[in-house]
């Protein structure tokens, strides 16, 4: 064996070209699974780092089950929640915490925007973990007046502390209040899982009056040891009607249980299509793999060609095929080797850049981040190992069974290629270009998909109009009638400024709140109901936006608070609900806790955020002199020129008016179209590296193969030439030794492809998965780089002497 891998390092060093080649080869095709592996790793695979993960759950409030209006809520009153620790048959043990937010942190002389978490006292030991440095929260430390402490991450304690151990008990400034830190957690503990949560404080039993939302927590809960998870579904799907017997509720509810680990959320579209999305990449990376593997196996089974002597000599020396296999398949697997740790250094780099070209929007990394650690270097060196088999083997079996008198003679110089070699070699062709083609077509197909994404007319008028998010601290303005006051001073002076056409308040197309589309009479029935995207506006809304009315009127004043309920609606759910009839008086209600609403009139379909998505939304214009309070509206003006100066305008005007008034997001209206083209436009974009990383593969490796072909048979054209072939025949020789297997290749790719893009279906906008345009481009592209690979090796071959090559 040793003696085998000494040979192998001395051929690869003899043939210094042939081996750059190939571990160049190897190191972008394993090195690309690598890196693309330990971002589904980070994203999705690597179980949560809490003791039984798999048995930590959270608990679903379903209202109304069964019907068009079923609800799911997540978190509990803390009333409930004392009800749910009861349930000793169900859970081991139940922890709250309250949501993640952004807070600023002074301490060590630095400033830090952080994101901060409420925990309760239990929690940490909960989860199964220790602190670092320090101690967790107590019982007590929950009492109001004891709350004054913080825990910190060890990530925070590093890059704001220095790691410095005499941390604990050291004083900080947390939004202007201050905080003594009493410990620094591992940096294992991410908690809510998700979220890039880094500093913790108690969670306490008080409720602010002026915040009914102070009542709610979310929880964890751990089930019984035990009980798996479909005993504990059943119980907890008994446990409600319990729970209504001792406390009455106006309405029916269910509970569902969910593992906390948000990635495998199948019950959220979202998480599923990202769960999809990534798990396409990975399967686009390993046909990029098998491509690379396809194309070194046909040149190591032409370069055994130039050995059969050698393997003949050392058969005839008494080495049996068993011997002579084991070393051909250690020298490739040797090769595989050396590709495997330069494929490692190549991930390496890639994975440290990827974070930051991944839009944080995405949440991806929530959890984890990507890394090249134990789980990814034992799937590295099993696709090497794997891949060292897959392209050495072939060529190995058929190097070892070479005939020895043909191998010792000359006969087989001057006739050429056997035919088992040829069509053994135009089937790993076959293969490289049928896999090239459907890593290929799933590149078209996005690309088609996200340039009819960037296409689709908006609705309305969109250039020249833009937004300002602003903010009401809710206690200086507990009214309507003073938060309108307000608006409505700001919108006169707004629209007085020069340069500005018109302006209004409403939501700003693409966003706008969520709620299900329920029509009347319709409630009961499941499935019905469509995702709608509210907007909250003013009469003047369309005008200025630019939404056209296909039937009905706008709001008036006829549409007060003390008048019933109206709305407008777009023509989608016109059509998906009252086809064939008007829309106008039909009935409506976007949640079964508001009132039914009368449609009075029907605008264009917008472009809105969810726009991408294969059912799409429906839309609803609500009148905001209808809602009870809106201390959070969005300002949307029209200019004829530069709207810096209308931006400075409103924020000056806020500041004369009132400082405490918050001025949030602000630009054009087309920047917010950015967040939902930021998924497919990141798959496009790795998807095509993939695309071109086959293509050059594929076309590089034909060259290569054609001219070590066109090497090779050398005395067999010059033996042709010498009997009356003309340049053309020649040129005609080599040329359709390499499009007959890449026109194989094309009608066997197609088939499958026929198969796997259904995979793409649901990630394709407006385009079919079978899209016929896609397919004869791609299918050119592949005849065009196959003919331009052929086209050095024929014109080559053309110029053989015949005498020369007769004399060879």
């Amino acid at each position: 064996m040793l003696g085998d891998l000494r040979h192998a390092f001395r051929l690869m060093a003899r043939n210094p070209g042939f081996t750059t080649l190939a571990i160049f080869m190897l190191a972008l095709g394993i090195g690309a699974n690598t890196a693309i592996f330990s971002v589904v790793d980070a994203a999705l695979f690597k179980p949560l780092p809490y003791r039984d993960p798999e048995r930590l759950v959270d608990i679903l409030r379903v209202s109304r089950p069964g019907t068009a209006e079923q609800i799911s809520s997540s978190g509990m009153t803390r009333e409930s929640l004392a009800d749910w620790r009861a349930q000793r048959q169900i859970f081991e043990g139940i922890e709250s915490y309250g949501p993640g937010r952004l807070a600023v942190l002074n301490a060590a002389d630095r400033t830090e925007s952080i994101r901060a978490c409420r925990v309760s006292p239990g929690l940490v030991d909960f989860l199964g973990f220790k602190p670092k440095l320090g101690r967790g929260f107590t019982s007590e430390d929950a009492i109001i007046g004891n709350d004054r402490l913080i825990l910190l991450s060890e990530n925070l304690w590093r890059r704001m502390f220095g790691a410095d151990p005499s941390v604990i008990g050291r004083t900080v400034t947390l939004d202007d209040i201050l905080y003594t830190v009493v410990g620094v957690l591992p940096l294992e503990f991410r908690f809510p899982p998700g979220q890039a949560v880094e500093l913790w404080l108690p969670l306490t039993d008080y409720v602010n009056p002026q915040d009914p939302g102070s009542r709610f927590v979310e929880i964890v809960a751990r089930l019984r040891s035990g009980l798996t998870m479909e005993q504990a579904a059943k119980e907890a799907h008994l446990a409600p009607e319990w729970l209504q017997q001792q406390k009455p509720s106006f309405e029916k509810w269910d509970a569902r249980l969910v593992s906390i680990d948000m990635r495998q959320a199948f019950h959220i579209p979202e998480m599923r299509e990202r769960r999809s999305e990534l798990l396409i990449l990975l399967g686009a990376v390993c046909l990029v793999l098998l491509i690379a593997c396809a194309n070194l196996a046909n040149l190591l089974l032409s370069r055994a060609l130039s050995r059969q002597r050698e393997v003949a000599i050392r058969a005839a020396l008494g080495a049996g095929r068993v011997r002579l296999l084991r070393q051909l398949l250690i020298e490739h697997l040797v090769l595989a080797c050396l590709g495997g740790i330069a494929a490692i250094v190549l991930a390496s780099w890639v994975v440290s850049v990827i974070p930051k070209v991944v839009p944080a929007r995405l949440n991806l990394f929530g959890t984890y981040s990507p890394e090249i650690d134990a789980r990814v270097l034992v799937f590295s060196g099993a696709v090497a190992l794997a891949t060292g088999i897959l392209f050495g083997f072939a060529p190995a079996v058929r190097a070892s069974s070479a005939s020895l008198m043909s191998s010792l003679g000359a006969a087989n110089r001057a006739a050429g290629l056997r035919v088992g070699h040829r069509r053994l070699r135009s089937a790993f062709q076959a293969v490289q270009v049928g896999l090239t083609l459907v890593v290929l077509a799933g590149m078209g197909l996005l690309l088609r998909s996200y340039v009819e994404m960037i296409q689709t007319k908006p609705g309305f008028k969109i250039e020249n109009l833009f937004h300002v998010g602003l903010s009401l601290p809710p206690k200086a303005y507990p009214n309507k009638a003073q938060q309108d006051g307000f608006f409505d001073g700001l919108l006169e002076r707004v629209g007085t400024h020069p340069g500005v056409v018109a302006a209004t308040m409403g939501q700003p197309p693409p966003t706008g709140p969520m709620g299900a589309f329920v029509p009347e009479g319709a409630e009961k029935i499941p499935g019905i109901a469509s995702t709608a995207t509210l907007y909250y506006v003013r009469p003047d809304y369309f005008a200025v936006t630019g939404i056209p009315m296909k039937t009905g009127r706008v709001f008036g004043p006829q549409d007060g608070p003390a008048d019933s309920p109206v709305a407008i609606i777009d023509e989608e759910a016109a059509r998906r609900y009252w086809p064939g009839r008007s829309a106008l008086g039909q009935r409506f209600r976007y949640s079964p806790y508001v009132p039914w609403i009368t449609v009075i009139g029907v605008a264009g379909h917008v472009k809105t955020e969810s726009f991408t998505n294969i059912d799409g939304d429906v839309q609803a214009y609500l009148p905001l002199s209808q809602v009870e309070s809106a201390p959070y509206r969005s300002l949307l003006f029209r200019t004829e020129g530069n709207p810096s100066s209308v931006f400075a305008s409103v924020r000056a005007h806020v500041r004369e008016s009132d400082a405490r008034v918050t001025v949030g997001r602000a630009g054009a209206i087309w920047d917010l179209y950015d967040r939902p083209l930021a998924a497919p436009r990141l798959y496009l974009l790795v998807m095509s590296m993939f695309g071109f990383l086959a293509l050059a593969t594929s076309g590089v490796g034909l060259y290569a193969l054609l001219s070590y072909s066109v090497s090779q048979r050398t005395q067999e054209i010059g033996i042709r030439m010498a009997l009356g072939a003309d340049h053309r025949r020649v040129r005609s020789l080599v040329v359709r030794d390499a499009l007959g297997s890449v026109v194989i290749g094309i009608i066997s790719g197609t088939i499958g492809l026929y198969w796997l893009t259904r995979f793409l279906d649901w990630q394709l906008y407006h385009i079919a998965p079978h899209d016929p345009v896609t397919y004869a481009g791609v299918v050119l592209i592949l005849l065009g780089v196959a003919a331009l690979a052929a086209f050095l090796p024929a014109r080559r071959a053309t110029r053989v002497d015949p005498v020369e090559a007769l004399r060879a």
